[in-house]
């Protein structure tokens, strides 16, 4: 991870943000001509809601890094190969070259950037409101915020630090949550269908939170998805010589 996040941190280095404005512009064609976060902030107004994104967001790290050591621990299987062997192409062609080829920042880091005639500079604002209320009623603040403030401070003064870097497209967040939802399903559907909803709660956190586009997630699912099915057939295929070497 941290070869990752010294990848992340050259991206606008070797290719500056240019892809912000494209994806903005599909968002709100794929929502009828609203910013994806509106809507969601609209039908998910508390702060509480909010908080509890952001929860299942930080949640990630433990959850993706938890089913690593699983695997690592456990005896050679195809499904412990299809894993690893996804895990280490969705970080390095999605991770690395799809996002160097698609360099953005993400929408909560826009109006840092120059681009103020977006509503995103709303969304903070919002953020900062909600986080300002869970405050007052003695809750746990908004974690992304100062996240997102550690980030911004490393990029805009060229230091590294675990997890840095700023890149949008594609979402490694969704990406990694898709992954463990197609692996707990290959173990077990009903732990598969908790994951998949899992998935679907880090997609509106991505974009709740102001770190992605809708679009970042809407392209990480299906890439990912193309990824594991490869590794399936690359895995099974491993064990068909022993199979016939047995019989």
């Amino acid at each position: 991870m941290s070869a990752f996040s010294s990848f992340k941190g050259l991206i606008p280095i070797i290719h500056p943000f240019q892809y912000d404005l494209l994806f903005h512009q599909l968002d709100v064609w794929l929502f009828a001509g609203n910013e994806p976060w509106t809507v969601v902030h609209t039908l998910l107004d508390s702060p509480y809601i909010t908080l509890a994104l952001n929860f299942c967001y930080n949640l990630w790290f433990f959850l993706m890094w938890g089913m690593v050591c699983y695997f690592l621990l456990s005896s050679k299987s195809p499904l412990r190969t299809r894993f690893f062997l996804s895990w280490l192409l969705s970080w390095t062609l999605l991770g690395m070259i799809l996002a160097m080829v698609l360099s953005s920042a993400g929408p909560i880091f826009l109006s840092k950037l120059g681009y103020n005639h977006h509503g995103y500079g709303l969304l903070l604002q919002l953020l900062q409101q909600q986080d300002a209320w869970l405050t007052e009623h003695n809750s746990w603040e908004l974690f992304a915020l100062e996240t997102q403030q550690d980030l911004w401070l490393a990029y805009s003064e060229g230091k590294e630090m675990l997890g840095s870097g700023i890149s949008a497209m594609p979402s490694m967040h969704v990406s990694m949550a898709v992954l463990m939802a197609l692996t707990m399903n290959a173990i077990n559907r009903t732990l598969g269908i908790v994951f998949w909803f899992y998935a679907l709660v880090i997609f509106i956190g991505s974009i709740s939170l102001g770190w992605h586009y809708a679009l970042d997630g809407l392209a990480s699912t299906p890439l990912t998805w193309l990824i594991w099915r490869f590794a399936g057939k690359v895995s099974h295929s491993n064990i068909e010589p022993k199979r016939l070497a047995i019989t």
